[in-house]
């Protein structure tokens, strides 16, 4: 599991945002049901997690997977973050947009990089190129906007400008956003097939218990 190196993230690291990260880990799932969608097999052998952040998604994985832990053949250090983190799970810190990995994965991860990628196709063609034959390739990422069943977010003129000044600034640090449409297209550049695009409703708030925890805050 890869965490971004270098200070190359666009956010903080400090424990706020960390608590964040795990709450975004939690939406997911409630709007997913599970911790990823491709059909993979029932025993990957290897799986990897671009810019894991606490790293809950990849210890989590490692515990459905149970398989043995991987090791790897150069020096680069790896590093264990807790004494709770599964034997089959390891993490380095390194740059995922620089690829310098010996494996082919079963699977490779991607969830909440907005703000770490400078080029999305050049991520996913390393990716391609990183995969086992039959391999897959699964980004999650918010639509950034602000959306409404009965179209009155076009009303929300400030939350509007707001985001585009977000957007404006992210392109300033060369650190774009990279959503659903981008994505796609980065992914059929690179030679992947079968692609395939889900979408699910983030809700800022609603009533309904069942939709209530998986909001976007």
């Amino acid at each position: 599991m890869l965490i971004p190196a270098n200070n190359l993230r666009n956010l903080p690291n400090d424990e706020p945002e960390r608590d964040r990260m795990d709450m975004v880990h939690q939406m997911y799932k409630d709007a997913l049901g599970e911790l990823f969608l491709a059909p993979i097999s029932d025993s990957p052998q290897i799986i990897l997690d671009l810019g894991t952040g606490t790293g809950i998604w990849a210890m989590e994985c490692a515990e459905c997977v149970n398989q043995k832990p991987c090791t790897h053949p150069t020096k680069q250090p790896w590093l264990t973050i807790d004494s709770s983190v599964p034997p089959n799970c390891i993490f380095e810190v390194d740059d995922f947009e620089e690829w310098n990995l010996p494996y082919k994965f079963d699977l490779i991860h991607g969830r909440e990089l907005d703000g770490s990628i400078s080029d999305c196709e050049k991520l996913c063609r390393e990716a391609f190129d990183h995969l086992k034959p039959g391999g897959y390739f699964e980004l999650k990422s918010l639509e950034h906007g602000f959306f409404s069943d009965d179209e009155t977010h076009k009303k929300a003129i400030h939350a509007h400008e707001w985001q585009q000044h977000i957007i404006e600034g992210r392109n300033k640090l060369r650190k774009p956003f990279c959503g659903a449409t981008i994505c796609t297209q980065g992914m059929e550049n690179a030679g992947f097939v079968n692609i395939k695009s889900q979408k699910f409703k983030l809700r800022t708030s609603d009533e309904d218990p069942a939709l209530k925890r998986s909001r976007f805050q």
